[in-house]
């Protein structure tokens, strides 16, 4: 016996998963405004050394700085903004190159948290903390280094990994605000890791508002418009019209599905993949 193949009609997405995933995007929202107000607590009860423009904001949470733990909480709250971001990527891009961009934002997420609980010793700019660290480097210090670049290479790979995945989805928009703020990423940090910069504290800023910004930002999107449906060829069938409708076709084997009876009509019908050089035709006219 050969293997059939049926109409199925498209499963709409439940009003409860679309009210989850809109209400879902405000914690990537709350993630980063707690972020932002840690940053801008810390800076206000900062030592009188630490300069915004040129001062990193890790040094915020320096072990010697004695309001270090607020900004240690932003670090965690940054993370848990990215990891629900991360979630949000994984249900609003339905391809393979959405998973991968989920999957990067959430290794950022998971060094953030590491960078954040790994605090650096002192502020490396002072000679005196500069001095002390050439002579030796914190295991603390080393740790958040390191955390800070799965932090910052995989938002600057998002970018761009959300813009094929949303050029795939047919937003193409969406898609070019994705390459044109992945390419400033990747002059950002490549400006914020250069140790000669005097601007490397404002540089940092900027950066982490665009390369945490643009996926928060495409969640919210997928989010507010609600999940998009794969290309075709993504989707491993096609979608003939039936009753005015489109519905996609899959080939399966071992069981039949009987499509869903048209108004105009009353006859089922339904397709094989056997002996079908093409796949499984459309349904046939009445």
């Amino acid at each position: 016996m050969s293997p059939l193949t049926t109409l199925e009609d498209p499963v709409p997405t439940s009003a409860p998963a679309v009210t989850s995933a809109r209400r879902g995007r405000w914690i990537p929202v709350a993630g980063m405004a707690g972020f932002a107000v840690a940053v801008a607590v810390g800076t206000v009860l900062a030592p009188d050394s630490y300069d915004s423009i040129r001062d990193t904001m890790s040094v915020l949470a320096a072990v010697d700085n004695p309001y270090g733990e607020i900004m240690v909480a932003g670090f965690l709250a940054l993370a848990v903004g990215l990891a629900a971001t991360a979630v949000g990527l994984w249900r609003g891009l339905p391809v393979w190159v959405g998973r991968i961009a989920a999957i990067e934002v959430a290794v950022a997420a998971v060094a953030t948290a590491v960078a954040g609980l790994a605090r650096v010793a002192c502020n490396p700019a002072l000679p005196d903390c500069q001095s002390a660290l050439e002579a030796d480097v914190p295991l603390g210090t080393l740790v958040h280094g390191r955390a800070a670049l799965f932090v910052f290479a995989p938002l600057v790979l998002a970018g761009f990994t959300m813009a094929v995945a949303t050029w795939m989805l047919r937003e193409r928009r969406l898609a070019l605000l994705c390459v044109g703020l992945g390419l400033v990423n990747v002059a950002l940090v490549l400006l914020v890791e250069d140790a000669g910069t005097s601007v490397s504290g404002l540089l940092q800023r900027v950066f982490l508002l665009t390369s945490v910004g643009l996926p928060v930002f495409v969640q919210w999107w997928v989010a507010q418009r609600g999940t998009t449906d794969p290309p075709d060829h993504d989707r491993g069938g096609s979608t003939p019209s039936v009753g005015g409708q489109s519905t996609p076709m899959t080939c399966r084997r071992g069981r039949e599905v009987r499509p869903t009876r048209s108004p105009r009509r009353p006859r089922r019908e339904g397709c094989g993949c056997a002996g079908s050089p093409g796949g499984c035709p459309g349904p046939s006219s009445s």
